[in-house]
């Protein structure tokens, strides 16, 4: 298993760390936190949804990958192409406006607020969208609907990118840095 961090200072440098054995993300953001100085301020920490990754008692803003989110309705388009359609329709909106925000070159903060003003009622709308066709689903434990609760389990930790300046939409940076 390999564990990628990647750590932006606040000049904009990139420091890449990675770190290849059995343990999980979570076993070596323990590690790692545990001398990080307290002064600091909890950091960002997004992951996918595994158990594993979690940090324990460490202080972290938690964070999940919106890519993860979509990628268990992409896999699921053929199967239920009406619902997983419309779910990555509203997700393209969101990864549209936020491709605005980088060629416009806006700050975190400039960022932070176009997609409260363009992300959010997507998001919001989108969430209200997933908890109602749930609530209409007799089987609860079909692909469809271990998709849909992916993303209402995590749906705070997805839409932390329209609360907080910086937050990424994904964390496919740090996997492409893996590859």
């Amino acid at each position: 298993i390999t564990t990628s961090i990647l750590s932006r200072s606040t000049d904009g440098r990139t420091i890449a760390l990675y770190l290849t054995d059995g343990d999980s993300a979570g076993y070596h953001m323990k590690a790692l936190l545990s001398r990080r100085s307290a002064e600091l301020g909890a950091p960002l920490y997004m992951c996918d949804g595994l158990a594993a990754n979690t940090t324990g008692t460490y202080p972290v803003i938690q964070l999940h990958c919106l890519d993860h989110a979509r990628r268990q309705f992409f896999d699921l388009l053929k199967i239920y192409p009406q619902p997983c359609a419309y779910v990555i329709e509203q997700l393209g909106l969101v990864y549209a406006e936020d491709k605005k925000a980088k060629e416009n070159r806006l700050t975190a903060e400039q960022r932070l607020e176009h997609h409260k003003k363009h992300s959010r009622p997507i998001m919001e709308a989108l969430g209200l969208w997933l908890q109602n066709f749930k609530n209409t689903r007799f089987e609860q434990n079909d692909d469809l609907m271990r998709a849909i609760n992916y993303s209402l389990t995590r749906w705070s930790e997805l839409n932390e990118f329209h609360h907080i300046p910086g937050v990424p939409l994904s964390n496919a940076e740090c996997e492409r840095a893996i590859k």
